[in-house]
């Protein structure tokens, strides 16, 4: 990281050196953090290796499919 004239730093050098950083560390990464919050806690995955979803995500969109079911019915109906 380089500084200027003023000792001030570039939002560029800011962020190189940040990549720099971040880059191999996995928690870091946005993709991971969101599979490792929505996977199951007790086997995130299951015997075939394939990822399983946490059961609170499952009733959440059950709920939130039902919630836009009832939404539109009623809209149409009305």
């Amino acid at each position: 990281m380089t500084t200027r004239d003023h000792g001030y730093v570039s939002l560029a050098d800011v962020r190189r050196a940040l990549h720099l950083l971040y880059r191999e560390d996995p928690e870091s990464s946005v993709k991971h953090s969101l599979l490792r919050l929505f996977e199951d806690e007790l086997t995130p995955v299951d015997t075939r290796g394939k990822w399983r979803p946490s059961r609170l995500l499952i009733i959440l969109a059950g709920v939130g499919l039902t919630a836009a079911g009832v939404f539109v019915y009623f809209s149409i109906t009305r």
